[in-house]
């Protein structure tokens, strides 16, 4: 899937904001918006047939025709694939949105608190918690470095705290060493 992006939309292509309830072909409908970083959005959305959840990541519309951005939203794909790790949130398709002309990556979706929520809600975590997020969150990290990927967005909202007190680390925004900027 990964490779058949690279084409990506026309040059002169209207890119359009998904909305919620929209559909992405035949395998996924959008539900809600659930944040928004440097390169996109993400929403969260069933996925058609089976019902499950999943995390979809669009390129922002606004950079589409950017070649570097789309370079790096090409990469971030195939560096995903790699980080196959129980701690790390799974890339499970891409594809090329026909109503929307937007690129986007499709996650899995981890239920729970992100730690940005769990600090707003909490005021903060205590230590044990604190450490076993540190030590779960530098496991992921070290699998990623040691096949030459750097992830360029560790942050709180990054880090999905799961009910069973695992947790999974986004690697959206990951790159091998000495590609991207």
């Amino acid at each position: 899937h990964v490779e058949r992006l690279s084409v990506g939309p026309p040059p002169n292509s209207t890119v359009k904001l998904p909305l919620p309830e929209q559909l992405l072909g035949d395998k996924y409908r959008l539900k809600h918006r659930l944040g928004q970083g440097g390169m996109g959005y993400v929403f969260l959305a069933e996925k058609l047939h089976l019902g499950t959840m999943v995390a979809v990541k669009f390129l922002d519309p606004e950079p589409n025709a950017d070649a570097t951005r789309l370079k790096r939203f090409l990469q971030e794909a195939r560096v995903a694939v790699e980080v196959n790790h129980p701690g790390a949130a799974q890339l499970l398709d891409a594809g090329h949105d026909e109503v929307t002309g937007s690129l986007f990556l499709v996650f899995e979706y981890v239920e729970g608190k992100d730690v940005r929520e769990a600090l707003t809600d909490e005021g903060r975590l205590a230590f044990d918690e604190a450490r076993d997020i540190c030590i779960q969150v530098a496991e992921v990290l070290a699998f990623a470095h040691a096949r030459g990927i750097v992830h360029r967005d560790v942050k709180p909202e990054n880090i999905r705290m799961r009910r069973d007190l695992g947790l999974h680390v986004a690697v959206h925004d990951a790159a091998r060493v000495g590609e991207g900027e």
